[in-house]
């Protein structure tokens, strides 16, 4: 351990250069000291080596207060959410120099065999090795990002890696004469409903609307013309829109994904990321914090089923106009 110092709710005690741990019971920010030793930053070390952090002792609730200049200690809520976000940092990589106008294209590639030769002259990365049709590419677009925030490209292609699809007939020589900060890239199809029930999605649309844009699903369809925009989610996105939302929102967003895994996020995603970036100026303030407690009601849902199949949209909407419940807790009381 690189020290130990009692704390109100017990003993630091962080192990810098090991994955075990005892008693993690207050956690300090990364940069500060505990007993004169300075803490650095997770090296690399995803969530298995922190998974740790999250355990306060409930037993240790009643400990003494920290002496004068021990450090200060978190609150519970504080010190999951810290210790959270780790686990989608990206490990420390060497710095890219990009041109002044450099594309990236980044290909969600499940199989790892795109042939992608028709982008000639583009930098490629592949994420989403073996990622599943429900997630598809939407967490690892929202990794991709979070791990590159720091050094984003100029410009950003988000692409399936097919030249020419159902959705979709690119030239990679058009897509780089295009210089607009968002430029969705499906031509050949429009979502053209005006139903906004979308069935399995609805709940996850749902709770991801009201986190990021204080609007239900419904509302926000309507208000936005949502079925006249283009389906599918490849785009191209300047740096300064990827940039204009937190590293900190991207990674909520991913910990929702994950607390329920079996969702069809990438159809939601689908349907939402548009959104995400021509109407990033709507974004709430406080969208991070229910974006992390969504994230907690979806992973105390899935420990109970699959309730989300049965949800009463109705109900639900009810229940938020009521401001009574958060989104999955009033979703659980609809499919029940």
């Amino acid at each position: 351990p690189h020290g130990l110092r009692p704390c109100g709710l017990g003993i630091h005690m962080f192990h810098h250069d090991t994955t075990s741990c005892t008693s993690w019971t207050c956690f300090p920010a990364p940069g500060v000291r505990i007993a004169g030793v300075r803490v650095g930053a997770p090296r690399g070390r995803r969530f298995a080596a922190w998974k740790c952090l999250v355990l306060p002792l409930a037993a240790a609730a009643g400990a003494a207060s920290p002496a004068a200049g021990a450090t200060c200690c978190v609150d519970e809520s504080s010190l999951i959410q810290r210790a959270a976000l780790p686990a989608v940092a990206a490990p420390r990589r060497p710095t890219t120099r990009y041109g002044p106008d450099e594309i990236v294209a980044v290909v969600a590639d499940h199989t790892g065999t795109m042939d992608v030769r028709w982008m000639g002259g583009v930098r490629v990365d592949r994420v989403g090795l073996n990622s599943t049709r429900l997630i598809s590419e939407s967490r690892p677009w929202l990794q991709w990002i979070v791990d590159n925030y720091d050094n984003l490209p100029p410009r950003v292609f988000f692409a399936h890696g097919d030249q020419l699809s159902w959705h979709s007939h690119l030239d990679i020589g058009e897509i780089k004469r295009v210089h607009d900060n968002v430029t969705m890239l499906s031509n050949q199809c429009i979502w053209l409903g005006h139903d906004a029930n979308f069935g399995k999605e609805n709940p996850m649309l749902e709770g991801w609307h009201r986190a990021l844009f204080n609007q239900s699903w419904t509302e926000w369809f309507q208000a936005k013309g949502v079925s006249y925009r283009h389906c599918c989610a490849e785009a191209l996105v300047s740096r300064e829109v990827s940039r204009g939302h937190p590293r900190e929102l991207y990674q909520a967003m991913i910990a929702t994904i994950d607390a329920l895994p079996s969702a069809p996020w990438g159809w939601v995603f689908e349907r939402t990321v548009e959104s995400l970036w021509r109407n990033g100026a709507e974004v709430a303030s406080d969208a991070v914090g229910k974006l992390w407690r969504l994230r907690e009601d979806f992973a105390a849902q899935a420990r109970r089923g699959p309730f989300l199949l049965q949800v009463d949209i109705a109900a639900l909407a009810a229940a938020f106009r009521a401001g009574t419940t958060s989104c999955a807790s009033a979703a659980a009381r609809a499919a029940f």
